[in-house]
């Protein structure tokens, strides 16, 4: 997530916690496969069927739906 940690700063950690929650559900919905927080803001997907050009189209439909909801959420736009 871009500007997260500006997040922190002028809304609260409990913001930001929130806000890399929603991003994990985002992951795990438009993936469909297991998805783990390795640290901080940083995420694992393990994309284990298709082809990579899949897992691009899998990756647009990500970055498109976190920019497309961050705006509900108020965050910085781009969000990815």
């Amino acid at each position: 997530m871009n500007h997260l940690a500006m997040l922190n700063e002028t809304k609260g950690y409990a913001y930001g916690d929130t806000a890399i929650r929603w991003m994990e559900i985002v992951l795990r919905e438009e993936c469909n496969t297991p998805t783990y927080r390795i640290g901080g803001d940083d995420f694992t997907v393990l994309l284990t069927t298709g082809t990579h050009k899949d897992h691009g189209y899998t990756m647009q439909r990500v970055f498109a739906r976190l920019n497309k909801e961050a705006a509900s959420l108020r965050l910085p736009s781009p969000a990815a």
